[in-house]
């Protein structure tokens, strides 16, 4: 799959409107639409009006951090990639979200290029076929049958 070939809808939660404008210049340039939210609280709002590829999100917004964001998105049916970005989260957050299974955690501030390059990374292994199989036996480990 080729890079121009990637298109997708990223829901991106960031409270800060200069990042959020630079954050979507970036991935309009590359063929990427993004819809934001300045805070998580909008969240079953968000998923109902939209269908994501990629949620996009700051780890820390009001009242909601990203691994709780994270889990609410899971219980309410997105099971696609998540990507967090933070400048005060500890090793330790990042490495319990990667563990629940957030699918990348970025460092703020945000080298625009980089960020671009890891969300196209993500959407081409989603893209790929056997992917859907692969997500369902990892829910299955997480929730397994009673």
């Amino acid at each position: 799959m080729r890079l121009s070939s990637l298109t997708g809808l990223i829901l991106m939660i960031e409270p800060d409107e200069r990042a959020s404008v630079r954050i979507t210049s970036a991935l309009e340039h590359v063929g990427l639409k993004a819809v934001t939210f300045p805070d998580a609280r909008a969240i079953s709002e968000a998923l109902s009006l939209h269908r994501p590829n990629l949620v996009l999100a700051e780890f820390l917004t009001h009242r909601l951090d990203g691994l709780s964001l994270y889990l609410r998105l899971r219980e309410q049916g997105y099971l696609g990639p998540v990507v967090l970005m933070s400048s005060t989260s500890t090793p330790m957050d990042r490495a319990i979200g990667l563990r629940l299974g957030i699918d990348d955690w970025v460092s703020k501030p945000v080298h625009m290029d980089e960020l671009v390059a890891r969300i196209q990374a993500i959407l081409r292994r989603v893209a790929q076929p056997n992917h859907k199989e692969g997500a369902r036996a990892a829910r299955t480990q997480l929730n397994p049958p009673v």
